[in-house]
């Protein structure tokens, strides 16, 4: 799995989850270091205004929950941003990157011929792109 991952820092990832496995979290992660820090790091801003942004969901991932980037998704759109959300059911996080490449190359390619962005697009399967 580590050689799918995007991360550059899979080793120290790891070493600070560890110790958690098996056990609950004694005190609330988002305001207890080091694991508050490394959520501000892996939380997505806003955009810059008007810029299109191109996201791929794997519907089985179960390190980044689907519902959760779809409302970001969904969040960025209502202030303004321009998105294209994309979720593959069967993807998982350690697929997704590899099959969401040939619309992230369309995507490109589009913006870079000058076509503009649509508001929003939401499509729930890869078929019907």
């Amino acid at each position: 799995m580590a050689g799918l991952c995007l991360f550059g820092d899979i080793d120290k990832l790891h070493a600070l989850a560890t110790p958690l496995l098996g056990r609950y979290l004694p005190s609330d992660p988002r305001t207890t270091e080091p694991w508050s820090a490394i959520l501000a790091e892996n939380t997505p801003g806003a955009p810059p205004a008007g810029l299109p942004v191109f996201v791929a969901q794997g519907g089985a991932d179960t390190l980044v929950i689907p519902s959760a980037t779809e409302g970001s998704a969904a969040a960025s759109c209502r202030g303004g941003g321009r998105m294209t959300f994309r979720l593959y059911p069967t993807d998982t996080h350690g697929t997704i990157a590899n099959t969401a490449m040939p619309d992230v190359l369309t995507f490109l390619a589009k913006g870079l011929a000058g076509t503009p962005a649509p508001r929003y697009v939401l499509t729930h399967r890869a078929t019907f792109l």
